[in-house]
């Protein structure tokens, strides 16, 4: 894997786990004056609102973060492949 397709891989799986940390601070209620807390939610939130305005919460259970893993693995392996097939 070439340069690019590294740098592809490392930042989807560092956003993959940002969507996780939020998902275990929605259980504990961290307080939104923590500057850490707000960066992570305003990182998260581009990719996180709009599956959550299309898939409601099931139960009580938000299972967007689920989907939006999926969708990044998803993105990441069509990038990779697209990189592999140009070059």
């Amino acid at each position: 894997m070439g340069t690019l397709g590294q740098l592809i891989h490392y930042a989807s799986v560092v956003y993959i786990v940002l969507i996780i940390a939020r998902a275990i601070m929605s259980w504990v209620s961290p307080s939104f004056g923590n500057p850490l807390v707000r960066w992570v939610y305003r990182a998260t939130d581009p990719l996180l609102r709009p599956i959550q305005s299309i898939v409601p919460a099931l139960g009580g259970i938000d299972f967007s973060p689920v989907i939006a893993i999926i969708l990044v693995q998803l993105a990441e392996r069509l990038l990779l492949s697209l990189i592999y097939q140009l070059s």
